[in-house]
């Protein structure tokens, strides 16, 4: 006895139809619960505490976290009477630019290798990245450049600006 797709898609349909379902069934019952215990503490004069506030999740969630933790640390702080420092942003010193410069520099070169490897062996489907290696290698190579240029030109930090 042999099955057609026909009866197959539809037996994953229905399965898939099920567990939804049944997922959904279960977070009803779960707010269901969380609204009698609720209610219950309130019959009993009790003040139940607030609802918590759904987390975010990835990396808003994260950051949104992060930003939490650091205005509670600062409120705590000036409760107690202690110096807040402002977030103020490090300028960039010569390394950073030197840095930035070496590695888009080697992005360019890296970019014009790749154009001409692709010239030798033409395969099809490589005219598009040799379009985006004649583009951007150049750019790259330019924008390195930019940097080590003025990283050269840069003063040099103090040693308490260094720290």
């Amino acid at each position: 006895m042999s099955l057609d797709s026909s009866v197959i898609v539809t037996i994953v349909i229905l399965a898939g139809a099920a567990v939804i379902a049944w997922a959904v069934y279960l977070d009803y019952r779960k707010k269901r619960l969380e609204f009698e215990e609720r209610r219950i503490a309130l019959e009993n004069g009790i003040t139940p505490p607030p609802p918590a506030p759904r987390a975010m999740a990835g990396w808003p969630g994260v950051k949104q976290h992060e930003m939490d933790l650091k205005y509670t640390e600062r409120r705590l702080m000036i409760e107690k009477g202690l110096p807040v420092q402002e977030d103020v942003e490090k300028p960039k010193t010569r390394l950073d630019y030197l840095r930035s410069g070496l590695v888009l520099t080697s992005l360019g070169v890296g970019g014009a290798v790749a154009y001409f490897l692709l010239a030798l062996e033409p395969v099809e489907g490589t005219s598009e990245a040799r379009a985006w290696c004649l583009g951007l290698a150049p750019l790259l190579v330019m924008l390195g450049v930019s940097n080590l240029i003025y990283q050269r030109f840069l003063p040099d930090a103090t040693g308490a600006e260094r720290k």
